[in-house]
Order: C-alpha cells, then sequence, then structure tokens
C-alpha cells in the first residue's frame, strides 16, 4: 500500500508524461481538438487517481480470516484484480480476496464496505446513463452520452441501467402503495406530521410508441405531478395570477386509469396530500382524470385547463369545479 506521499510523486510523473504526449510537436487543427485532447487527459488522471484511492483504502496487512455470513470463517488468499465501469472510464484496482472452505463463497471486504460492483457499472454511470435512456431512444442516447462523457456505452449497456433505475422506482411506488393502504401508517402520519397548506396536483395522458409490442404499438403513458408554489392567489378573481412551481415530483406508468389510481393516492400520501388545508387539481377534460380526482380527492378544488378555438375567438382557459357546486365548469 502506498502512502500519500508516494502516490503524489508517482501521480506527478503520471501527469507529465500525459502532458507531453498532449502537446505533440505538430500544432492542433483548431480549438476543439485541443478541448477534446485536455478532456481525454484529465479522464485519464480521473482513472489513475481513482484506482489508486481504492487500492489506499485496502488494508495493507489484511486479517487471516473474517466472518462469513454461513457462520464459519473466510481465510485470505490473495489480492485479485477487479475492473469497475466508471464515468470517468474503465478503472482497475486490487483488493483483498477471501475464501471461505465451509460454504466455498468468496468474499471481498472492500467491495462489500463501497458496494463496488466489479464489472458493471458504478451507481454514478448507472445513474447519468439510466437518466439519458429515459430521454431518449437507445441509440441516440448512448451517442449522446459518449458526445458528453467520452465514456462510450453500448446500446444494450444504455438499456439495462435504464431498466434498472426502472425497477428501483417500481420498488419503491410498490412500497409507496402498500404504506398508502396500511390505516397505521396513515394514522401515525396524520398524528406526527401537518399537512401542507396547499398543495397542487396535475394528472395527463400522452400517446406513445411501444417498442416491441407488435399488437399495441400506440399506448397513453398516465403522468402526474404534485408540486407547491410560494405565490399566493390574488383578492380579485380578475386579477392575472402566474404560478411558479416548486418542489416538483413526478410520477407515471403504463397502465389502466384505475390501476394509475393507487399511484395516484400513493404518491399523495407521500406528499401528505390527504392533510393538506387546500388541495388543487389541474388536468384537461379527460373523464378519466376528474373520476381518479373525485374517487381519491373528493374534497379537492378542480381546474380544467381547455382552449376552444371559433372563428378566431378563444374561450378563457381556466375552468373552476368546487367540490358540492355544479359540475359545468365557471369561469
Amino acid at each position: 500500500m502506498q502512502s500519500a506521499a508516494q502516490l503524489g510523486q508517482q501521480y506527478g510523473r503520471y501527469v507529465m508524461e500525459l502532458t507531453a504526449e498532449l502537446l505533440q510537436p505538430e500544432p492542433p487543427s483548431g480549438l476543439s481538438q485541443m478541448e477534446r485532447g485536455i478532456r481525454t487527459m484529465l479522464l485519464k488522471q480521473g482513472r489513475f487517481l481513482l484506482g489508486a484511492w481504492l487500492a489506499m483504502l485496502d488494508q495493507p496487512y489484511p486479517a487471516e480470516s473474517i466472518p462469513c455470513p454461513c457462520g464459519g470463517q473466510a481465510l485470505y488468499q490473495f489480492r485479485r484484480e477487479g475492473t469497475l465501469l466508471t464515468i470517468l472510464g474503465q478503472v482497475t484496482y486490487e483488493r483483498a480476496y477471501y475464501l471461505c472452505p465451509q460454504c466455498h463463497q468468496g468474499r471481498y471486504p472492500l467491495d462489500e464496505q463501497l458496494g463496488l460492483r466489479p464489472g458493471q457499472m458504478s451507481a454514478e454511470l448507472e445513474s447519468l446513463a439510466g437518466m439519458t435512456g429515459a430521454q431518449l431512444p437507445f441509440q441516440q442516447g448512448s451517442q449522446l452520452f459518449e458526445s458528453l462523457t467520452l465514456v462510450s456505452l453500448s446500446d444494450h449497456s444504455l438499456a439495462k441501467a435504464t431498466q434498472a433505475i426502472g425497477a428501483e422506482v417500481a420498488a419503491q411506488e410498490q412500497e409507496w402503495i402498500a404504506q398508502s393502504h396500511d390505516e397505521q401508517w396513515l394514522q401515525t402520519q396524520e398524528r406526527l406530521s401537518h399537512g401542507p397548506e396547499r398543495l397542487y396536483g396535475s394528472l395527463d395522458g400522452v400517446k406513445v410508441h411501444i417498442r416491441g409490442d407488435h399488437e399495441h404499438p400506440w399506448r397513453e403513458l398516465k403522468a402526474g405531478a404534485w408540486f407547491t408554489t410560494t405565490q399566493e392567489p390574488p383578492g380579485n378573481p380578475h386579477e392575472d395570477w402566474e404560478i411558479h412551481a416548486t418542489d416538483i415530483t413526478y410520477y407515471c406508468d403504463l397502465c389502466e386509469a384505475r390501476q394509475f389510481g393507487e399511484l395516484v393516492w400513493a404518491t399523495g400520501c407521500q406528499q401528505r396530500a390527504q392533510l393538506a388545508q387546500e388541495l388543487i387539481f389541474l388536468g384537461d377534460g379527460a373523464e378519466w382524470i376528474w373520476n381518479l380526482v373525485r374517487d381519491h380527492y373528493p374534497e379537492a378544488i378542480q381546474i380544467v385547463d381547455f382552449v376552444v378555438s371559433s372563428v378566431e375567438r378563444l374561450v378563457p382557459r381556466h375552468g373552476v369545479h368546487r367540490p358540492g357546486g355544479p359540475r359545468g365548469l365557471h369561469g
């Protein structure tokens, strides 16, 4: 195991080598080549430092044995090299390897301590790749990702990262749904927390193309959002009022309206919507939206956002329905 001083000296020599490699006798063709060269150099430095840092975190003198989950003792074997796929590129490092003679399972204490997954993406890389894959088709996403980060990911890798994040979100949502049906959990929330003074909810749907689904290539993606605002409503209903949303959270799913209602209620419970002093829902005229609002939040104020064109005439955009009042729109 190197000391910080030894690592600093080694790093300094490495930087000098990279600098000499970068500043070739031939002049660059332009600023873009210079920028890309420096970015590549910084990534190489980052990989060097990350690998060295990981090596420094491992024990210089590994214990002869460590407890194994099976109840036995895993024995030290040797230091084994691992490879990580990170936002800096591929990084190699060495760490102590143990083998349990009782269950024959190998263990890497450093990997367990830091949550490392050799041969797989790091959590940071997976998160960024997943966000990219959620926004763009995987082929376009992998090309853009490489242009922005200089880290190459295949379409399959981008898809895998996106699906992994989707699975985490789905698991979290199932936990929320279970809590939203737990009377004891709801009573505890009501007893220990105050509801927001004013909370907004919004629901909408959009047609999306489903890759690989030849029978139903186009389906409706239902989406919702919760948000608050620091803007106070005007005293006069005819005054202009521009709302700036803050603390926005989103949720969505490809499912029928009734099933999506479970998510509307569950995410609302996480926002303490059922405890809000004033709850306001916004949406277009889709019937499923207002059916869900009526079923789960019957006391909410309902605001319908619509535009009707007739001979270059626009009808006012906002209609309000207050619980207990007529179902018609009130400007």
